[in-house]
């Protein structure tokens, strides 16, 4: 194999991960005590799917992984107990 067509092979493979990361699925690591024993808070790591988000809505008893609102670089895992 040429190194023009592995090159071309490595930029679609990268591309192909960063769209699926930002568009169906990625993995966190959620820690803290918030969701035991459902989650551990040992660094449990979870497959954070997000493709049925945009199918439908959420409902109770899913749960949820955001930016934490103090520190932007830590994600925290939440169960939806309540909806309006």
């Amino acid at each position: 194999m040429s190194s023009k067509k592995l090159g071309w092979r490595i930029a679609q493979t990268v591309g192909a991960a960063i769209l699926f990361k930002d568009y169906v699925a990625e993995v966190a690591v959620c820690t803290g005590e918030s969701m035991l024993p459902t989650i551990r808070d040992s660094g449990d790591m979870v497959l954070v799917e997000k493709v049925s988000l945009s199918l439908g809505s959420l409902s109770r008893g899913d749960v949820v992984v955001c930016a934490s609102p103090f520190d932007s670089n830590r994600l925290i895992c939440k169960r939806i107990i309540g909806l309006v």
